[in-house]
């Protein structure tokens, strides 16, 4: 049991390294800061898990079906939510990442993967503090900088960052203004437009700088660009939302190219409309339908990443076909897999079967031709496999004949006697078939021996001894048999001949 215990283990090591491999193979030529080591560690700590857990206590156990089912299902599912994370932050990880995208790798991100969840909650944590720092009235330069230096190298190119960074000099710019370039105001009444209102912390430097003047024309003019930002409020929304539409649209693009057309006129009708709400609800329309895409595409990414592990098997088995169908489509269903995936597995068991039954009844030939019995071995093996009945003539004379046929449970073999009439049969001649069948018996149990001395076990599902009942069939089908068998010889003859 101890050596099964290690060939246990051996197996189900060599199939959890082949699904961690497809991971490792997801993560080859990608860089990112959200995708690190722990990915692959927290796999391998499962695997070590699991293979510490298997104990021979398991393996004796009447559950041990049961359990080592769980425990794969429950590793795989983790195998499956490392895949997911991992197309998901290939899909989102463009310029226009935000902390919406940031909280959803949290939601995807697999349980065990610590380093990476600390990462993603660090940066969710410097985009919240930016715009707590940038809403605060007395909003400081030097704690906005310090959260900028904290990004990393490769996240300093995303619009949010840049963005941060393009307020924070306006920040440092009117600390520093003096007012000795008459521009200087020119230049505050700018940043005054641009700066989003929810930014009260630079909205509030800018006037009280303004307000530093002490003069009535930069107050009345503080007064009037009030005015003017509150009639343009609404066109600064628009452009800020028409940013944000032209976002989700070109990552739409990228996993779903037939709705993106689909969802074109409604990028057309906001740039169009003056209806801001109008304008929100085609942005609320493409995030729900972004999102859904997302899901879809996520999935079907993952479905055809594990279809991959079965690629090899599918050609062998002749399912190619089937499979590059699959791996075309743009939507795939996990029953569809699974259905494929248990087709295949069926295909591939049926396949190895035959092999093995195939080396089995050559090796049974043999043996049986060695103590004397009449093997025609022309074309024998073609016709088991097709189902036909091969007869093999015995060394107890012609009447006598060993009937072979594949069943789909193994091998089927009758030990017959051909005669004219069954019911005219004495005892005596009765009591010698029984003899005689006895003798064909006591070979096969030689043949099982000496097969089983070369690995080959037959097992007897169903054995029915020569005095329990002994099987007769008329001439008749003898001699439609001997021709049958004469057809065949003579066409293959003919097709030799013909080469």
């Amino acid at each position: 049991m101890t050596e099964t215990l290690r060939e246990n283990k051996e197996f189900f090591k060599n199939q959890i390294d082949n699904s961690i491999g497809h991971v490792k193979d997801m993560l080859k030529n990608i860089d990112s800061y959200f995708l690190g080591e722990d990915l692959i560690e927290n796999l391998e700590k499962c695997k070590k898990d699991f293979l510490e857990k298997y104990t021979m206590e398991i393996l004796l156990s009447e559950n041990h079906t049961q359990w080592v089912d769980a425990q794969i299902a429950k590793l795989q599912d983790i195998v499956r939510k490392t895949k997911e994370y991992i197309i998901l932050v290939k899909t989102e990880l463009t310029d226009n990442l935000d902390i919406q995208t940031l909280k959803a790798f949290i939601d995807v991100l697999p349980d065990g993967a610590l380093e990476t969840k600390k990462k993603i909650q660090k940066i969710i944590e410097l985009f919240e503090n930016l715009e707590k720092e940038f809403k605060n009235p007395n909003a400081n330069v030097k704690v906005i900088k310090q959260y900028l230096n904290n990004f990393p190298k490769d996240l300093c190119n995303i619009k949010y960052y840049k963005k941060m960074q393009q307020y924070a000099e306006i920040l440092n710019t009117i600390e520093k203004c003096t007012f000795d370039n008459p521009s200087d105001i020119e230049i505050l009444k700018k940043y005054l437009k641009e700066v989003p209102s929810e930014y009260h912390g630079i909205i509030r430097k800018i006037k009280q700088k303004l307000l530093e003047q002490k003069t009535f024309e930069v107050k009345k003019q503080i007064e009037v660009e009030q005015i003017f930002k509150e009639e343009n409020l609404k066109v600064t929304k628009k452009e800020e939302m028409l940013e944000k539409i032209e976002a989700i649209f070109g990552k739409l693009k990228n996993i779903n190219l037939k709705l993106a057309e689909e969802k074109k006129q409604l990028i057309q009708e906001a740039k169009e409309t003056d209806d801001i709400l109008r304008v929100e609800l085609i942005f609320e329309d493409l995030k729900f339908s972004y999102i859904k895409a997302r899901t879809i595409y996520i999935q079907t990414e993952v479905l055809k990443n594990d279809l991959k592990m079965y690629e090899t098997f599918a050609e062998e088995v002749g399912m190619k076909s089937e499979f590059n169908d699959l791996m075309q489509m743009d939507i795939l269903h996990k029953e569809a897999v699974d259905d494929f995936i248990k087709m295949l597995l069926d295909r591939k068991r049926q396949i190895m079967e035959q092999e093995i039954r195939k080396v089995s009844v050559d090796k049974f030939i043999r043996k049986i031709r060695e103590l004397g019995y009449s093997v025609v071995e022309e074309g024998l093996m073609e016709r088991l496999s097709k189902g036909e009945i091969v007869e093999i003539r015995t060394p107890f004379g012609e009447d006598y004949i060993l009937r072979i046929k594949y069943e789909n449970d193994g091998i089927k073999i009758m030990f017959v006697r051909y005669v004219e009439d069954e019911g005219s049969l004495s005892e005596y001649e009765k009591h010698k078939d029984i003899s005689i069948a006895k003798k064909w018996c006591s070979d096969y149990d030689k043949i099982k021996q000496l097969l089983s001395q070369e690995g080959i076990v037959i097992e007897d599902k169903q054995r029915i001894e020569p005095e329990m009942r002994f099987y007769y069939l008329k001439k008749e089908k003898m001699e439609y048999a001997k021709r049958h068998q004469n057809i065949k010889s003579n066409d293959i003859q003919h097709r030799q001949r013909s080469v």
